[in-house]
């Protein structure tokens, strides 16, 4: 959420002001892949319908837009010092009412698993400092160091007297939210987050390009990936690692290793289809003769 903001601040106010209706239309459209995606992959219909963070990080980058669209980077400090007092605003309470009311009335097992008071404040940060580093260049190395230092500084208080970080091996999504949940977690949270984006820019500045073509194009196509490996597990690797075991008679143990193999093995099929040129056959594309170029490894 924070290179979100970060890469949202590129444009002045103006340019945002001119394609406005463009970017929420982009917005918007992402969230609803997400719903028709959710109906595809989720086994039941409480969890088909529920609501995930890059879907609040679409409507947040979307407020963000309008907001510095019609106030500018006034604007912008104005929702950051409302991002820091969200729970004081008691907005997390209406959010837990909420997910009971629905799930109450509709499913038992809706989840509304995107806080806001756990990405508003990051992503505000974040534009902050993308307006900073994109429209002040005299100041980027000021505003690198800042942040570094500012980041160090909070890394060594949370870590002098936050909690430490815990994971049920049982269900390692039961405590995903509670180091978030406390100031101190989120200043350690903030503070790892802008010390690795502070400390990239510090290279980037001296010359030292962190450039790898295989990691450029996860980072392009992020969305794309995330969107899809999910349906490549559920239809693909789900019903062949069963189909495996059954045939070997062995139980396979649910491991890093094999998660990571296959989610690389998921990355490798969607990048062969990007680069095949078969989305652009079946939009029409690929009558204009340079398809092609759009897949050129940047």
């Amino acid at each position: 959420m924070a290179l979100a903001g970060f890469n949202l601040a590129i444009k002045n106010q103006q340019q945002i002001r001119a394609g406005l209706i463009k970017k929420l239309m982009l917005f918007g459209s992402i969230i609803l892949i997400l719903c028709i995606e959710g109906l595809i992959v989720a086994p039941n219909f409480g969890e088909a319908i529920s609501f995930y963070p890059v879907m609040l990080w679409m409507i947040l980058l979307a407020l963000f837009a309008i907001v510095y669209a019609f106030a500018g980077i006034r604007g912008m400090l104005a929702l950051t010092l409302i991002s820091l007092f969200i729970s004081q605003l008691g907005v997390p309470k209406a959010i837990n009412n909420l997910e009971i009311a629905i799930r109450t009335l509709i499913h038992p097992d809706f989840e509304l698993d995107a806080r806001v008071e756990l990405f508003m404040a990051s992503g505000c940060f974040g534009f902050l400092y993308g307006w900073v580093w994109h429209h002040k260049p005299e100041k980027q190395d000021l505003i690198n160091y800042v942040v570094i230092a500012t980041s160090i500084i909070a890394l060594i208080v949370y870590v002098i007297f936050g909690d430490a970080i815990s994971i049920n091996l049982a269900n390692i999504y039961a405590e995903e939210h509670s180091l978030a949940e406390g100031v101190l977690g989120r200043i350690g949270i903030w503070s790892m987050e802008f010390l690795v984006i502070s400390s990239v820019l510090i290279l980037h500045r001296r010359g030292i390009q962190l450039n790898w073509p295989p990691i450029n194009w996860i980072g392009m196509y992020s969305l794309t990936v995330f969107i899809f490996h999910k349906s490549i597990f559920v239809f693909l690797w789900g019903p062949l690692m069963t189909l495996i075991t059954a045939k070997l008679g062995i139980t396979l143990i649910n491991s890093f290793s094999l998660v990571f193999a296959l989610t690389t093995l998921s990355i490798m099929m969607i990048y062969v289809v990007k680069r095949s040129g078969i989305v652009c056959h079946l939009m029409g594309d690929h009558q204009d003769k340079n398809w092609h170029a759009s897949y050129k490894s940047p």
